[in-house]
């Protein structure tokens, strides 16, 4: 199962893998997890989507190889009143990116999504992410995840990059971005 992410992995030709994993909230969900390990998938490169029934053990593991998740907190409230355990994932290490899931259940687009995930980093897990933290969710974090951060995701000589510029709110400019 999975040779060619293994063969990837070992030649270092493998800059980013994407999986649905553990959507859902029940002990099949969580079990995919399993299969994943017991199948050596578990791998740096490893981006998994949603891992709404992932724990502390599964996101251990994942910070240990330094994988990466994608948190699509709208959709999954949407359609499991849940969300992944995303202050877990953060103290564990994970690589955290923030993205819609899909239309009928997520945001529009990741500035949304972003918004989301602010509101419930405030109003349910304390605020535990700064703003510039929460901005990285959505830049640097995903260039760093897919293996592209030495040809874009900074603003950086030789670098190529996408600017955007908006009228401010407020001083700080991450909390200006987000807002």
């Amino acid at each position: 199962i999975g040779q060619h992410i293994k063969d990837g992995n070992a030649s270092g030709e493998l800059d980013a893998w994407f999986l649905h994993l553990a959507e859902g909230t029940d002990a099949s969900s969580r079990a995919e997890f399993n299969i994943l390990t017991e199948s050596n998938l578990l791998v740096g490169e490893l981006v998994a989507i949603h891992g709404t029934a992932l724990t502390q053990t599964e996101f251990s593991m994942m910070g240990d190889v330094g994988a990466s998740l994608v948190w699509s907190p709208t959709s999954n409230l949407h359609l499991y009143g849940a969300t992944a355990d995303i202050a877990t994932a953060k103290s564990e290490g994970v690589n955290i990116m923030i993205a819609p899931d899909w239309a009928p259940s997520g945001s529009k687009s990741s500035m949304h999504e972003l918004k989301t995930a602010d509101w419930w980093d405030e109003n349910v897990m304390g605020d535990i992410f700064s703003d510039f933290e929460m901005v990285q969710t959505v830049t640097t974090n995903v260039v760093d995840a897919i293996g592209w951060a030495e040809h874009t995701g900074r603003i950086k000589a030789g670098l190529a990059a996408d600017l955007v510029v908006i009228d401010t709110f407020v001083a700080d400019p991450y909390r200006n971005l987000i807002d």
